[in-house]
């Protein structure tokens, strides 16, 4: 008779595993996730519609971008030429991204067992739907008409509208190439600030290079428990086990939080005015759907997709830096 080991019994024994498993792959929602918490930042902040108000092909909004001509007059002085407001009208679309998934005949019938991984159809959904956050996020970080690097500009065309002969939409901008100095930070504060824009800065978004920096540049100065940063943090205190990298340093510029966002540009900084005012919107007009696609050999294929818009209707009250070294 012999004694049975782990060798010889293999056959019998069943490796035993953790329920689920482990993100090997990082998905970054991050400037979604921050985007939302923009509403904690009081009166207004992001606006988002409740999907089932949302319809058209995009979304249309009036700018006032003249007033009319006022004077001092003295007694008995003569009336003069009547004056008027003068209005444009933008115009965003949305920004669709979809993925497909498929599950063969086999793995079906080998997950007919109770198998926990993979926990074949809502896992490779779920999955999914994280990819196309990614892609969402990813779209919204960049120049694109959605991405917030065209959002805030002096240059280029937004919501149909051409800067450059619209000074109304232009942003204040800093192309100069140079490292972090506080002076430069002070000025480009001071012209978002200052005729003819008038902006308030509540938010700061840049690289994790970018925020190391500044913080090597201020040394020990930090605003830690300013309402801004309490808020955001609160709002941020949800955030899901694998993504919750959304980092508030506790260091703030003009009494604004700092928040590091990984996939924008090394070279950017981004002043964001996130009042009412300025009017920050995301909509979504196809939440996350996911239909049958086709029959594919044995093989059943399956198309998730979502159609959404990250936009500002001010830009102009919004600043950046674009050469940062």
């Amino acid at each position: 008779m012999s004694i049975a080991s782990t060798t010889t019994a293999a056959y019998a024994i069943r490796d035993q595993f953790m329920p689920g498993f482990v993100r090997g792959v990082w998905r970054n929602g991050r400037l979604l996730r921050v985007m939302r918490a923009i509403g904690a930042f009081g009166a207004g902040g992001l606006r988002e519609p409740n999907p089932a108000s949302v319809a058209g092909t995009g979304l249309k909004w009036h700018i006032n971008h003249t007033g009319n001509s006022v004077e001092t007059f003295t007694e008995h002085s003569a009336i003069g030429v009547e004056g008027s407001q003068g209005y444009n009208q933008a115009s965003l679309g949305f920004v669709s991204h979809r993925g497909v998934f498929g599950m063969t005949g086999f793995a079906v019938d080998a997950l007919k067992d109770g198998g926990e991984f993979p926990a074949g159809f809502d896992t490779e959904q779920q999955l999914l739907v994280e990819d196309i956050a990614n892609a969402v996020n990813d779209t919204y970080l960049g120049s694109g008409a959605n991405g917030i690097q065209t959002m805030i500009s002096d240059t280029s065309t937004y919501a149909g509208i051409a800067r450059g002969s619209a000074a109304y939409w232009e942003s204040t901008q800093d192309d100069t190439s140079a490292a972090q100095t506080i002076a430069k930070h002070k000025s480009v504060y001071r012209s978002m600030r200052d005729a003819e824009k008038g902006g308030l800065l509540t938010l700061n978004l840049t690289s994790p290079t970018q925020a190391d920096t500044y913080s090597s540049l201020v040394g020990s100065s930090t605003t830690v428990n300013t309402p801004q940063v309490t808020a955001l943090l609160q709002s941020l205190a949800g955030a899901a086990a694998y993504d919750v990298g959304v980092v508030v340093n506790g260091q703030t510029l003009h009494n604004a939080p700092i928040i590091e966002m990984p996939d924008l540009a090394n070279t950017l900084w981004l002043y964001l005015d996130t009042t009412e005012r300025s009017g920050w919107f995301h909509r979504v007009i196809r939440p996350y759907k996911t239909k049958w696609l086709r029959n594919e050999a044995d093989s059943e294929l399956f198309v998730t997709s979502v159609r959404s818009q990250l936009g500002v209707m001010n830009p102009m009250l919004s600043a950046k830096r674009t050469a940062l070294t």
